[in-house]
């Protein structure tokens, strides 16, 4: 009996050790594990687990510097996370492991994506994705300028370092966004400058364009003629702007195609010159203008009928191209260098998201490429649920999802 009570006391003594061990893991590994679990149980096609403040700010004198003409004035909005307290329950209930191992909602510095609103659209129309993005722990950054105040794409391409200045040493916020790395998303002329900043400037690593729409370049009067132009088509062309500059981007198009969004000038354009591992989600039934929430019931039926629309509503439309915005951020600004290989959960998906030494790899039909780097396929950045929510929804006619494949290159 005794010897029996001797070797139990040595065996729980060595489970309790070894438990001891698995829990404390280098704060960076428990990090690490901590985020990939939680990305693997988050529902990126609803809100996520944070509460969301919407803060407007005071309005951005721009210098004259900018060229900003006759009319200097920025009126910038800013959505931020918020920890839910107690007694208020998460939006996601699914996300509640995600609450629970990280402190994404109130995080330091947190992650920060400016999002371009279309030509003369006002920034309220696109409140749904600057909730969602905070809802899962991003500050969105908006601004407006004067309606009927026309601004060319160079001239508002030079807003942005002035915009970043502002938010870096804004008493209010001092310390709390991410600039040094941010996300860039828009909508239709939206789309163009957030595609412009990925190619120009350094700090955008990440590019979400939701039926981006382009003008300017050498093609222009012709690609342009019999469609509503962005701006002027003096301007510079974000799709000749990209090629060359190896750039992944992620993008939300319309299955409906209009004077607002034509076939030469919008998302497949964009694609064509983006990186392998950039992603083009089509939604078939929507238009152009159903990427926006627009209040006023007039308006939107007229801008629908102005641009064409499908057979849905606007909010189902922005449903379907919200949770691939959340996942793109999350892949692209969580993690430095990005990697992603998400075909052993999505096998009719073909993901690649490599370093550059890698990219003469291939995976073909969700079969693993040999000489694939092992931790490309083991950290998979948790997007298994976000890949079944693409599945679903392929399936379901809702939407098509392409994801650009790696080149074989031949030795």
């Amino acid at each position: 009996m005794l010897c029996y009570a001797y070797w139990f006391n040595i065996v729980v003594h060595a489970l309790l050790a070894t438990l001891l061990m698995l829990r404390s893991p280098s704060s960076a590994a428990a990090a690490a594990t901590s985020y990939f679990n939680s990305q693997h149980t988050a529902d990126y096609s609803r809100l996520g687990p944070c509460n969301v403040e919407d803060q407007p700010l005071e309005t951005l004198l721009l210098p004259e510097a900018s060229g900003c003409g006759s009319y200097c004035r920025l009126s910038p909005r800013l959505h931020l996370p918020v920890s839910p307290n107690s007694s208020t329950s998460s939006s996601n209930p699914s996300s509640s492991a995600v609450q629970a191992s990280s402190t994404r909602c109130s995080a330091a510095p947190l992650p920060t994506v400016v999002f371009f609103s279309g030509f003369q659209l006002r920034s309220a129309y696109y409140t749904p994705y600057a909730r969602w993005l905070a809802s899962w722990g991003y500050a969105c950054v908006q601004y407006d300028l004067a309606l009927f105040h026309i601004v060319p794409d160079e001239v508002e391409l030079g807003y942005l370092p002035y915009l970043l200045d502002y938010l870096q040493h804004h008493p209010s916020i001092k310390g709390r966004l991410n600039l040094n790395r941010i996300g860039a998303a828009g909508h239709s002329r939206g789309g163009k400058l957030a595609a412009l900043h990925l190619a120009d400037e350094p700090r955008v690593v990440a590019a979400f364009l939701v039926d981006p729409v382009d003008s300017g370049g050498n093609k222009s009067s012709s690609a342009a003629r019999g469609s509503l132009k962005a701006v002027s088509d003096t301007g510079r062309s974000a799709v000749q702007a990209l090629a060359g500059k190896h750039k992944q981007a992620a993008i939300a198009g319309a299955g409906v195609s209009g004077p607002c969004n034509p076939q030469q000038r919008s998302s497949q354009a964009f694609f064509d010159v983006l990186e392998p591992g950039s992603w083009l989600e089509v939604v078939p039934a929507g238009g152009h203008m159903q990427f926006a929430s627009v209040s006023s019931g007039v308006i939107g039926r007229a801008l629908d009928w102005l641009c064409h629309a499908g057979n849905t509503s606007h909010e189902h439309v922005i449903e379907l191209a919200a949770p691939a915005l959340i996942a793109w951020m999350e892949a692209q600004l969580q993690r430095n260098p990005p990697i992603v290989h998400a075909a052993a959960v999505a096998p009719h998906v073909l993901v690649h998201m490599l370093q550059p030494a890698a990219r003469n790899m291939v995976t073909s039909h969700g079969k693993q490429a040999v000489g694939l780097p092992q931790p490309a396929v083991d950290g998979v950045l948790g997007l298994q649920s976000f890949f079944e929510w693409v599945r679903k929804e392929q399936l379901a006619g809702e939407i098509t999802f392409t994801v650009k494949p790696v080149t074989l290159q031949h030795t």
